[in-house]
């Protein structure tokens, strides 16, 4: 599928979601993609993954990577039970095709046309070349390369049942090339503003205000253009709840998330990149019965 097509498939899913769609409108949807394989990735992108049974890819042989320190190969992962293991670590290489952003979960793809000692990781679906997925929160740590460049992807290996179980690296927590030789170092530059209601009642939704702006000097102005990532973490650590947004003209972003159906105490995260350039703010919220 091509990156357009997917970002039409990937928005349908969030306005489903979301409940942004019309009763009209979800209709038409339901008309579009029953019956297709499009069904099955928007079905998965809404947190419904697919249980047919697939071939994993044989990965013996497969170079080790370089080893990065991580709590959890999934964390900060949107929706990870969308994506089916195939091996914890593997390094993979390649000629970089073309690299995407995704508005939708933060996430930048980058489509490599593997050497053809690992083109036999790749399923039909994958029409060639291998999708790795750096997350919002790995932005400001890993080398995100040109079109043409050779690079080494490192991540775990899944199969995507969001994608007709296509293989890639989620998350790719490091990319190397001749010039890159490991991660890169990230700069907590950004300061992180956050205003929200702190308690809100079940089923309202949570309007969240974020600004970034310098961390020491400027004149106090905004930044434009800054990734954000945003989780809301139940008591359990459970993510229950996640966006993406950007910065506008005025360093600024109102993100509403989606109402919650249960009382309890809450964590907000919010993760702020702009390349290198990083900053992270916490609150605590809680939802109450009526």
């Amino acid at each position: 599928m091509v990156p357009e097509a997917e970002h039409q498939w990937e928005r349908i899913a969030y306005l489903l979601r979301e409940g942004r769609l019309t009763r009209r409108e979800l209709l038409q949807v339901v008309q579009v993609v029953m019956g297709t394989s499009a069904f099955a990735a928007v079905a998965a992108a809404c947190g419904r993954p697919s249980s047919a049974a697939v071939t994993l890819p044989d990965v013996t042989g497969i170079e080790e990577p370089i080893p990065v320190e991580r709590r959890d190969i999934f964390e900060h992962v949107h929706q990870p039970t969308r994506l089916q293991l195939v091996s914890e670590s593997v390094a993979v290489s390649g000629v970089v095709e073309r690299t995407t952003y995704n508005p939708y979960d933060g996430d930048h793809k980058v489509y490599v046309k593997l050497d053809p000692q690992y083109e036999h990781l790749l399923r039909p679906t994958n029409h060639g070349l291998l999708v790795a997925e750096v997350i919002a929160t790995d932005e400001p740590t890993v080398y995100i390369p040109q079109p043409g460049e050779h690079a080494t992807l490192h991540g775990p290996l899944v199969l995507d049942r969001g994608h007709d179980h296509w293989a890639e690296i989620h998350p790719c927590w490091l990319i190397t090339t001749d010039s890159i030789t490991g991660p890169l170092e990230p700069r907590r530059t950004l300061r992180v503003e956050v205003e929200a209601p702190e308690e809100v009642v079940v089923g309202r939704p949570w309007p969240v205000a974020v600004r970034v702006v310098p961390e020491h000097g400027g004149d106090g102005s905004g930044l434009t253009g800054v990734h954000l990532f945003l989780e809301l973490i139940a008591a359990t650590g459970v993510t229950v709840r996640w966006k993406a947004a950007r910065t506008n003209m005025l360093g600024e972003a109102l993100v509403r998330l989606a109402s919650l159906v249960r009382a309890g105490e809450y964590t907000l995260y919010v993760h702020a990149a702009k390349g290198q350039d990083m900053g992270e703010a916490e609150i605590g919220l809680r939802v109450r019965r009526r």
